[in-house]
């Protein structure tokens, strides 16, 4: 089985059924290494959202590696991988084993003024811009607390989407609400939607405008848990003038207990969630600006705050704000990004933490140029896709992690 499957990795495209099909293999590693993290105490440190509380050393943040391909108005990706937990409180249920990270397939048609577009599998959720974002293209390679505890993660589900020609694009899906791959562990189900403008750019805090890029939208799901009913809301903006961009979010979720008979929920009150997000990033291209976009070599300043409160009716540390500032140059050595950023963590309810950190991170992504993912498609309109030749719009994609 070796043999077969590297003979495909290293074909980008071969034939299927009489019709061409172009491979693409993905690697993708995220390294980081703490230069200094505070610690209130050196045993026994309290966990707090938004720290995963590294001591000084090296860790990995993701590494990955799989196919993604397209079959005329088919496309598909399969990833494996493994991912740190976000921080302490989210290691606790978290098994870090390497494992199923994407796999979906999604057929594009062209129908009426736009493209209609279905996927099935593990799916992105299209709620929060920055949790739609791919990491690979995050600038200090973690999104924001807010986005990381309020947005759901892929789940096994269908998606339907169509995006009209002017910009605005209509998302609508269902989805397990439980369970793991192997199916839910019992009948609720996940419904979301998500409804935005875009023009531009929109799905990347770094880069540069022609004019000026813009994306507004707005989100919305309902979760039937095993314990508890989840509805949560949220609205979020990019705009991005000449090499300036600024991202905001504002997210809201409302919890309440439900059917207590088989498991005892993690609220015994109706609770509500408050999340904010705001970065404002800098791209200043270095070196050689006339190649094509994928390998330019520039730097992403950026600073982005961002605030989570567990339970707005308790003043706690659960209610947090964390503020990360620093840079990433991508493309230091072509498809290799580096960076370095401070972290600063502050409980704003309840006692406060001693939990800076000050973070170097590597990045290696392979094929350097921008891969098409789960958010964005080929025109089903074109045909079949001839053999692919990196081009301008190869650095614009959005990932679904």
């Amino acid at each position: 089985m070796r043999r077969p499957f590297l003979f495909a990795v290293f074909l980008p495209t071969v034939a299927l059924a009489g019709e061409p099909v172009e491979i693409t293999p993905i690697v993708q590693l995220q390294l980081w290494g703490t230069v200094h993290d505070q610690d209130e105490r050196d045993q026994a440190d309290p966990a707090g959202y938004g720290d995963p509380e590294h001591q000084r050393g090296f860790s990995f943040r993701r590494a990955r590696v799989g196919l993604e391909g397209h079959k005329g108005n088919l496309d598909f990706q399969v990833d494996l991988g493994f991912s740190s937990p976000y921080d302490r409180i989210a290691a606790a249920d978290s098994s870090n084993r390497f494992g199923l990270v994407n796999a979906f397939a999604r057929g594009s048609w062209g129908a009426g003024p736009g493209v209609g577009r279905v996927s099935f599998g593990l799916v992105r959720v299209p709620f929060s811009r920055e949790r739609i974002m791919a990491s690979r293209e995050l600038t200090f390679q973690d999104r924001a607390v807010s986005t990381t505890w309020m947005a759901p993660p892929q789940n096994l589900g269908v998606l339907f989407d169509y995006e009209f020609n002017n910009g605005l694009r209509a998302q609508a899906g269902i989805y397990n609400s439980g369970g793991d791959l192997t199916g839910d562990a019992f009948d609720g189900m996940m419904g979301v939607g998500r409804l935005e403008y875009s023009r531009g750019d929109t799905y990347r805090t770094y880069g540069e405008s022609e004019d000026v890029d813009i994306g507004i939208g707005t989100s919305a799901f309902y979760r039937d848990a095993m314990a508890t009913r989840t509805f949560g809301a949220e609205v979020d903006v990019l705009v991005r003038v000449w090499r300036v961009t600024f991202l905001g979010e504002v997210l809201t979720n409302t919890i309440w207990p439900a059917d207590t008979s088989a498991l005892l929920p993690d609220i015994y009150n109706p609770t509500e969630r408050l999340g904010l997000t705001g970065q404002l990033s800098y791209w200043q291209p270095i070196g050689k600006q006339d190649v094509m976009p994928a390998m330019r070599r520039a730097v992403d300043f950026a600073v982005q705050g961002a605030m989570f409160d567990d339970n707005r009716a308790l003043s706690d540390n659960g209610h947090v704000g964390i503020v990360h500032a620093g840079a990433t140059m991508r493309n230091a050595v072509e498809g290799i990004d580096i960076g370095l950023g401070y972290i600063h963590r502050a409980e704003l309810g309840g006692r406060p933490i001693p939990n800076d950190t000050i973070r170097i991170w590597g990045q290696l992504r392979l094929p350097f140029r921008g891969v098409r993912t789960s958010a964005d498609a080929p025109d089903p309109t074109a045909g079949p896709l001839p053999p692919r030749v990196p081009t301008e719009s190869d650095v614009h994609p959005e990932g679904p992690r």
